[in-house]
């Protein structure tokens, strides 16, 4: 799934509001490219596609050559549910295409993968829920 499906996918939902940030709506640079994606209305994205490694956040390695990572809002429970115990410690935030918990957001709900491919399904499905949440 590429990163221009994802946003046709998930900006094509009903009443989504999807930000590109850059220098026109006041973005730090860093940011540049990363996409948002937002239940109109709602303040906090319920999805993103991020393509840079931040300060305290270069665990996903984005700095890769086409390596983006998509970050969903699935909730607390569901991500205690899928990663029971876990404190991130199992799993590789720089493995192609495998889920873990977001690497700075894990605590507010969300689950992150990189280039989602056999994955999309999930991705799709994971999508689907935390717009639900939020509409």
């Amino acid at each position: 799934m590429t990163e221009d499906e994802l946003v046709e996918f998930i900006g094509g939902l009903d009443n989504v509001e999807v930000v590109v940030a850059g220098p026109d709506n006041g973005a730090p640079e860093a940011a540049w490219g990363d996409v948002f994606f937002t239940v109109t209305g709602r303040r906090m994205p319920f999805a993103t596609i991020v393509k840079r490694d931040q300060p305290g956040d270069e665990s996903s390695r984005l700095h890769r050559d086409g390596v983006f990572r998509v970050n969903i809002g699935i909730g607390r429970a569901a991500l205690r549910e899928r990663f029971p115990g876990q404190d991130g410690e199992a799993v590789d935030p720089a493995a192609l295409d495998r889920f873990f918990p977001h690497p700075v957001y894990a605590g507010h709900g969300f689950v992150s993968v990189l280039n989602p491919d056999a994955t999309a399904a999930e991705v799709r499905e994971l999508v689907v829920a935390a717009y639900a949440r939020e509409h």
